[in-house]
């Protein structure tokens, strides 16, 4: 299960430079299974983050979801871990900002990338599994908990 204090401390650290006084809520949760015969599985059940606060820009509030399920193979390059969702495709993912209540439109990635959906760096004990995307230098480790 995503580690939500985790998650919540990972996305303060970013927008805590650019806003004042921000907030981090998350509802729902996410789960991650990885199987002996390499097969995965990633199910959003309503995760909902949102974060608010002011900036230069005015008030902020961004949205990021997911809901519903991802499945597909896992495999290692070196130490790095790749899951690959096939054609199916990654969770697709709910991010929207808005400032003083209008939507920013193109300014974001893409919106159906994930924090996982990148090769992974894995730092894992008996109960945690952290994955940090690789090639994101703003990356906010994933962290999985038993």
């Amino acid at each position: 299960m995503l580690d939500i204090d985790s998650w919540e401390a990972g996305i303060l650290g970013v927008v805590s430079s650019d806003l004042t006084d921000p907030v981090v809520e998350t509802t729902g949760s996410l789960s991650l299974t990885l199987d002996a015969d390499q097969a995965y599985r990633v199910v959003g059940s309503a995760l909902r983050t949102v974060t608010t606060g002011s900036g230069n820009g005015g008030d902020l509030q961004w949205v990021l979801g997911f809901d519903g399920d991802e499945s597909g193979t896992w495999y290692t390059v070196s130490d790095i871990l790749i899951l690959d969702p096939g054609e199916a495709g990654p969770l697709s993912a709910q991010n929207e900002v808005e400032i003083d209540g209008v939507p920013l439109e193109g300014a974001l990635g893409d919106p159906s990338s994930t924090p996982w959906s990148d090769d992974l760096d894995v730092a894992c004990d008996a109960t945690t599994l952290t994955l940090t995307p690789l090639n994101d230098p703003a990356a906010i480790p994933v962290v999985f908990r038993r």
